[in-house]
């Protein structure tokens, strides 16, 4: 039996932003392992590409502001992932990115991995970046980033 596609609004947490994005990508060979399912650390790969898009997404392309003046970057805190379902070579998934919680110094984003052709969650995770200066000390998420993702000018 497989698993009904997640409703955008079923998470309570995003009335802060009904920002999302969605990747679909087809899965290449040199991702999957000898069982013929995607390699475990490709699913690292696949949220943090779909992170990067996101941004891309909202106006703020990652290369535009990692390595800046303002910040230098916005590294990875965390990062969990629950696998529901296999996926393997030629799959088409659709990573969807969605920001949950956004305080000063934290982003929180949510993933869903979702395979289109047999239309079942491949995994579900989350990610949580902060922003660093030019000292690598922690620093405020910038006010060009927090308004690209709610919407709202400073």
């Amino acid at each position: 039996m497989s698993s009904p596609r997640p409703s955008p609004d079923s998470d309570e947490s995003m009335r802060m932003s009904r920002r999302k994005h969605i990747l679909t990508m087809k899965i290449p060979f040199c991702d999957v392992d000898m069982a013929g399912i995607v390699y475990t650390p490709r699913f690292a790969d696949y949220i943090v590409r779909g992170w990067e898009e996101y941004f891309r997404s909202i106006g703020t392309p990652w290369e535009q502001f990692a390595g800046g003046d303002v910040i230098k970057g916005l590294p990875v805190i965390s990062m969990s992932i629950r696998f529901k379902s296999p996926a393997r070579c030629g799959d088409i998934l659709d990573i969807t990115t969605k920001v949950s919680k956004l305080t000063k110094r934290r982003i929180y984003f949510r993933f869903t991995l979702f395979n289109n052709v047999e239309n079942r969650i491949v995994a579900v995770g989350t990610l949580v970046v902060t922003a660093f200066d030019g000292a690598y000390k922690p620093t405020p998420i910038p006010d060009f980033i927090v308004s690209a993702i709610t919407g709202k000018t400073q």
